[in-house]
């Protein structure tokens, strides 16, 4: 992606391209056109990194994700569909899977650290900060693999249910349920640890 050519770079960002330029550029590369990809890239990446940026301790280790992300982006495009989601749905949720992969090579409980859910989240949200850290990390390792993704999206990362919405090709209603049964499933989890202990 390093070396888009000046056409690339006159591409500016996704916003000046209509989706059907992006599956345009999608189709060309899916055909194995690096320059098509390179296009895509110099349209996408600030935006892919802006998003890794918010939710990782450094601007170095975000680089090395949105890298990353490109990459995986790549080998996985033969695969590719377009639906009725934007392109960039399917490179958020590439995104969202790097931050996943990223946060399970780190210690248990770093991804708890520095949690702040204000006031606007219900009753239930609250279990989140009044248990401790680590009996909720636990607890959470034995969660669904979707109820994990959408508390980690909400509380710990901060996106709201549009953005979760985006990211995990849901309706923001479907999501608000999932948020729901993922709170109560956590809650169930954390009774049976404390019944233990």
């Amino acid at each position: 992606m390093a070396g888009a050519s000046s056409e690339t770079a006159a591409v500016g960002d996704a916003s000046a391209l209509p989706e059907d330029g992006v599956q345009e550029l999608v189709a060309r590369a899916q055909q194995g056109d690096r320059e098509a990809f390179g296009q895509l890239y110099v349209c996408f990446q600030s935006r892919i990194r802006g998003f890794l940026m918010r939710r990782v301790s450094d601007s170095e280790t975000a680089e090395d994700l949105a890298q990353q992300v490109f990459l995986n982006a790549w080998q996985a495009l033969p695969r590719y569909r377009r639906t009725a989601a934007p392109f960039t749905a399917w490179l958020y949720r590439i995104a969202r899977h790097a931050l996943i992969d990223h946060y399970r090579r780190a210690r248990p409980t770093s991804e708890l650290d520095g949690i702040d859910i204000s006031e606007e989240h219900d009753h239930d949200a609250q279990l989140i900060v009044a248990e401790e850290f680590e009996a909720v990390e636990r607890a959470m390792t034995a969660l669904r693999i979707d109820h994990q993704e959408v508390i980690r999206l909400r509380f710990l990362m901060g996106h709201s249910t549009r953005e979760v919405a985006e990211m995990m090709s849901r309706s923001e209603g479907a999501i608000r349920v999932l948020q729901l049964r993922a709170l109560r499933a956590l809650r169930a989890e954390l009774s049976v640890e404390g019944a233990a202990s």
